[in-house]
């Protein structure tokens, strides 16, 4: 499944977002922008969903947990923060989820040599 076009160039993790253990808080990461626009902003997803359709969808839930320099209404439903936080998700996926997919598709193709084997 491709989220993204490969035209487009996703953040990197550890230069453009770094993930944040948050206090008290078991199994959740916030987020942290290091470059752009929203440096500074910290953020957690709540629930997100893959919709495969015709074309695969990102919905999610989010929680602002530091503004940085914005105040927080100007964050909700900002088109462009919007933008970057599915950017962020998508690379999360591409680094995290895809990848680790592939590399179960690979091993379960291994080519069997039948001359060495007892088959």
């Amino acid at each position: 499944m491709k989220l993204w076009p490969s035209k487009k160039k996703l953040p990197e993790e550890g230069k453009d977002y770094e993930f944040l253990d948050m206090d008290g808080a078991e199994r959740i990461s916030a987020i942290r922008v290091l470059s752009g626009k929203f440096k500074g902003v910290v953020y957690h997803y709540g629930k997100v969903e893959v919709i495969e359709e015709e074309k695969a969808r990102i919905t999610f839930d989010y929680f602002i947990d530091h503004e940085g320099s914005f105040k927080l209404k100007d964050l909700h439903n900002n088109k462009k923060f919007d933008t970057l936080m599915v950017d962020i998700l998508v690379s999360i996926f591409d680094n995290n989820v895809f990848k680790k997919e592939k590399e179960i598709d690979d091993e379960s193709f291994r080519i069997i040599d039948t001359e060495k084997s007892n088959l």
